[in-house]
């Protein structure tokens, strides 16, 4: 599949940060980019959520403070 996320995949990902009570925590539209792979880049968690996927893929994510 081309676009595919894998090891040493540049990926950007626009995400919104939110409270256990929905409050908006950054600004809206932010993104960050890293490298995918096991890296540090991003948290773990949300690598394996994104592991294998394409352009466009939605994913809602739960991080605990153990995951971030």
């Amino acid at each position: 599949m081309a676009g595919r996320i894998d090891a040493g995949t540049v990926v950007t990902i626009a995400y919104e940060l939110r409270d256990v009570d929905g409050a908006l925590l950054d600004e809206e539209g932010a993104t960050v980019a890293y490298l995918h792979g096991g890296y540090g880049g991003i948290f773990p968690k949300v690598e394996a959520a994104l592991e294998g996927h394409g352009p466009g893929h939605e994913v809602t994510l739960t991080l605990d403070p153990e995951d971030a």
